[in-house]
């Protein structure tokens, strides 16, 4: 485990989302982990010496941050969406953000939330969004609600182009890879 950086320089904290984002200029190339606990979110960041860190406090896997994961182990083409096997799923109440439910819509992979939905049990999403969900203010609660709310705490992720198995462990994904997946990774 390394440390985590000093030296930040702009960060932004957003706590309904449960996010940091941070950057920050380090002399050597990090990947930094800590582990969540129940009171304490888990830090993750990622830096090279040409480019700014990212750093994100994650209490819980939500299916917001799924929606984006992918594999990127070298000769993997595609790797997303990953498969959701969910052992342990938390369900916890946010804040209502309508504006930002509204922001995240247009960048959601819609097919993708669907499924991964129903992987944790979640069933009331409609099959296709249309211009009028938008608009509907009970609609934006659920979505809220699937997005924000509903957390996978343990179980794995898995590639559909190689099966590769990402373990979920205190709502964190294990994607560390071996140092020969490395040489070909997609940034």
């Amino acid at each position: 485990r390394l440390q985590f950086h000093q030296s930040i320089e702009h960060h932004h904290f957003n706590k309904r989302e449960g996010f940091v984002i941070a950057r920050s200029t380090p002399r050597h190339p990090t990947l930094n982990h800590s582990k969540a606990t129940l009171d304490k979110p888990a830090l993750l960041s990622f830096s090279t010496r040409t480019t700014p860190s990212v750093v994100l406090v994650i209490n819980r896997m939500k299916l917001l941050l799924h929606n984006v994961l992918r594999n990127n182990s070298k000769g993997v083409v595609e790797g997303y969406p990953l498969r959701i096997t969910a052992s342990e799923v938390q369900v916890t109440d946010n804040e209502y953000n309508e504006e930002f439910v509204r922001h995240m819509l247009p960048t959601l992979n819609w097919g993708v939330l669907v499924e991964a939905a129903k992987s944790v049990g979640i069933t009331t999403l409609p099959s296709s969004l249309t211009p009028a969900l938008s608009s509907d203010s009970s609609f934006l609660r659920a979505l809220h609600h699937v997005l924000v709310n509903v957390h996978v705490v343990s179980g794995v992720l898995t590639c559909p182009e190689t099966g590769k198995e990402f373990a979920i462990s205190d709502g964190i994904a294990n994607f560390m890879l071996e140092e020969e997946e490395c040489a070909n990774v997609k940034i």
